[in-house]
């Protein structure tokens, strides 16, 4: 899922919040904020020890990708359970990116091509951030009308502050949650997205 602040905001610049939502399978998931994962932005993250650890990457092939420095990912909820991992998060200084000289940005004004990857194999080592972590198993690439994740200044806050979250029930006894309360229950806006 992705919420974004009112386009040209100036409280809340060049970020967005963004949801995960991974089988338990996944070891690690990503996105890619552009069609491809070459000269885009990336933010993969895994479970470690009932967290989410989070990482942003670049990378000018197709290969392994390197560490990016600069974007603020800060962790809004976790939840993890016998399976599923959820993670929702907020992404500062992440519209926008310089990878190997050339600028990149994720435009969320008008219909948003972006990319997703999987894997089931786990990072090298889970606790850091800065892991390697071996080629995905599936990638793919999808597009939907970035316009409809975007929220009033007063909504986006609300997601910010945790009062506006997601209600998840479950059954397994082995549910991890750090699930903020509230008073008030939403869902994060569902976009639909075209697969390529």
């Amino acid at each position: 899922g992705w919420v974004f602040p009112p386009v040209g905001s100036t409280t809340y610049p060049g970020e967005f919040i963004g949801q995960f939502t991974v089988p338990i399978a996944g070891k690690w998931a990503g996105v890619g904020l552009g069609p491809g994962m070459s000269g885009n932005l990336l933010i993969a993250a895994w479970p470690n020890s009932g967290s989410i650890v989070k990482t942003t990457r670049q990378s000018i092939a197709y290969g392994t990708p390197t560490l990016y420095s600069g974007p603020t990912i800060t962790t809004i909820n976790t939840y993890i359970n016998a399976t599923h991992w959820k993670w929702t998060y907020r992404c500062q200084g992440c519209t926008s990116w310089t990878i190997n000289g050339n600028a990149g940005s994720l435009d969320y004004s008008q219909y948003c091509v972006l990319g997703f990857a999987y894997s089931t194999t786990a990072v090298d080592t889970p606790s850091s951030s800065s892991s390697t972590m071996i080629q995905h198993d599936d990638a793919r690439l999808y597009g939907f009308n970035c316009t409809n994740g975007i929220v009033s200044a007063s909504t986006y806050a609300s997601y910010l502050s945790g009062s506006v979250t997601t209600t998840t029930t479950t059954t397994s006894a082995t549910a991890t949650s750090t699930t903020k309360t509230s008073t008030t229950t939403s869902s994060v806006p569902t976009i639909s997205a075209t697969p390529y």
